[in-house]
């Protein structure tokens, strides 16, 4: 019996509702759903309920779920988050053994935009389990199948539980600006423009000396405090072969998280718990020139890194448990701050 169980976790920009999807070939798969839920219920105070497989398919769980049980899926699904909000709670709900493949992961989350645009995959399996970590590496080539995450504790279904949560609820901590964290990034960016080369030059990329990686984020500027996690920019002259990256970024520890509301960048993430983010982007396009001048804003203005410092200690108070909350907070001061410094330097004189 295969020894995998996958979650996708969808959160409620607004209304904080969660869909999470558990699939899972384990012989304790209904202890650990159980479990979940029942950590989950402790941990938030929030009503969990759990739709099971057999409810929207007759089958065993499947890789990818048939057509005609989508309807019955999304109509449960939003049945009870509306149920949910008209009792101004936020319920979670845990859809179990839905497909485990990139494509039907893709479609779910599409299909459930409108109810949760944010979603997070987790694969956890046996850490011993060398032939599911292969068909990991396989269905990782082709897209989002979820985020691997190796336990050693599937016999302790509350153990599992907590790994997950701990998982979906990372504590935001920021730390004191580091000049390791620039060390880290070399060392990162020599590392992935040797994976990455070949990939490059197959797609007609810039050679390995005029690579397109950048460190951008917090921990790109001198004395700003930052959540220790370096963010990675990769630029691609032609952005819409991407998924020719998706190989050789796996085999760097790469996970590649598929957000439906991406349209001109694509996520990945490094490690448990995380170390790096590379944001794969257009080469000299607009998000790369947003992240390039940003940091250009904040490294030349003393008081706008100070301002910007002190509304990021404030949300890691206010959302510590909650990156997307924390992320999306900080859009509005971006932008502002990036139009701002456009302007001034569109007023200074040509030199």
């Amino acid at each position: 019996m295969a020894c995998i169980f996958q979650f996708s976790l969808l959160t409620k920009k607004r209304l904080d509702d969660m869909i999470i999807v558990l699939n899972t070939f384990l012989p304790a798969a209904l202890e650990i759903g159980q479990a979940l839920k029942d950590y989950l219920w402790k941990l938030t105070g929030r009503p969990v309920y759990c739709i099971e497989s057999r409810e929207c398919c007759d089958t065993k769980p499947p890789l990818r779920i048939q057509s005609s049980q989508w309807k019955k899926l999304m109509n449960r699904s939003s049945n009870l988050i509306r149920f949910g909000n008209r009792q101004a709670i936020k319920p979670i709900i845990i859809l179990s053994q839905i497909g485990i493949d990139p494509d039907t992961i893709q479609r779910l989350r599409r299909q459930l935009m409108p109810l949760d645009p944010e979603s997070y995959a987790f694969w956890v399996q046996d850490a011993s389990d060398q032939q599911n970590s292969a068909q990991h590496r396989h269905l990782s080539t082709q897209g989002d199948c979820g985020l691997l995450v190796q336990t050693r504790d599937q016999a302790q279904p509350t153990a599992v539980a907590v790994q997950i949560a701990d998982l979906l609820f990372e504590k935001i901590n920021l730390q004191q600006y580091s000049p390791d964290w620039v060390r880290l990034f070399e060392h990162e960016k020599e590392i992935l423009e040797k994976q990455l080369r070949q990939t490059l030059s197959a797609t007609h990329a810039v050679p390995r000396q005029d690579c397109c990686i950048e460190h951008i984020g917090s921990t790109a500027i001198p004395g700003l405090d930052a959540k220790s996690i370096i963010d990675i920019m990769l630029g691609l002259p032609v952005f819409r072969q991407w998924q020719a990256c998706l190989e050789p970024l796996y085999d760097c520890g790469y996970h590649f998280m598929d957000y439906p509301e991406n349209k001109d960048r694509r996520f990945f993430r490094k490690g448990i718990p995380r170390q790096f983010h590379l944001h794969l982007v257009a080469c000299k396009g607009q998000e790369w020139l947003d992240h390039l001048d940003f940091r250009s804003a904040l490294a030349g203005d003393p008081e706008l890194r100070q301002n910007y410092q002190q509304l990021k200690r404030s949300l890691a108070q206010s959302h510590s448990r909650s990156r997307d909350s924390y992320g999306r907070s900080k859009g509005n001061f971006i932008r502002r701050s990036l139009a701002d410094w456009r302007a001034k330097q569109s007023a200074r004189p040509a030199s």
